[in-house]
């Protein structure tokens, strides 16, 4: 099996295009004396996964996160409310 990891500093978009989701992967293109923002997000890559797929992934992210908040590594945070457009 051929070893294809790729790194990401964040999923920059989300597409769900009949049974498939693609999660678009980005890295930070650092620029001296600016801010971090999504301006800064290149592109390199996607994931491509069956809507099943994904939502085992997403359980499996879930149940890292409460484990890794249980642990103390992570804090939990309040919701963000979407805003009315």
């Amino acid at each position: 099996m051929q070893d294809n990891t790729l790194f990401a500093d964040a999923i920059s978009n989300i597409y769900v295009t009949g049974p498939l989701v693609r999660l678009e992967l980005s890295q930070v293109e650092l620029s001296t004396g600016k801010e971090i923002s999504q301006q800064n997000l290149k592109v390199t890559g996607y994931v491509i996964l069956p809507i099943d797929a994904f939502a085992n992934a997403v359980a499996m992210q879930q149940g890292l996160i409460e484990k890794l908040v249980k642990d103390g590594v992570l804090k939990k945070r309040e919701a963000v409310k979407p805003t009315k457009q």
